[in-house]
């Protein structure tokens, strides 16, 4: 049996009210974890229950992320790099130095794991799209 890569299931761009932040929204799915019982006690009730929770597996090999904003000239105009990311959902800001509300931008994420391409995502958008 495989293990399945990380993959990202989502990138959103939101533009923040100044028009001058974008928060990135990102789910990557197939991150290794690990699933274990843990027995609930209440005081006062009888009996106890066993629920299922996911923690991140110890050394596990995690990929890592790379966010990127581009401008329609195909500069990098703000990014972020994440190092053996862990978490199914994050949700960065970005700054932009000199925002251009009439320029078409490019939400980019990249999921690696050592020399490898896992995943790459990239969303569209504009500052004066509504949030």
């Amino acid at each position: 049996m495989t293990t399945p890569k990380p993959k990202i299931a989502s990138l959103t761009p939101v533009v923040l009210p100044d028009q001058r932040r974008v928060m990135l929204e990102l789910v990557v799915e197939n991150l290794p974890t690990i699933t274990t019982n843990v027995t609930l006690n209440i005081p006062g009730e009888a009996g106890s229950t066993d629920q299922p929770t996911e923690h991140p597996l110890p050394g596990a090999n995690y990929p890592n992320v790379d966010l990127t904003i581009i401008n329609s000239q195909g500069r990098t105009v703000a990014s972020t790099f994440i190092v053996e990311h862990r978490e199914e959902a994050v949700q960065l800001t970005l700054h932009l130095r000199q925002p251009d509300l009439n320029d078409r931008y490019i939400a980019r994420a990249e999921v690696t794991y050592q020399e490898d391409v896992l995943d790459v995502v990239e969303t569209s958008f504009t500052l004066t799209e509504a949030a």
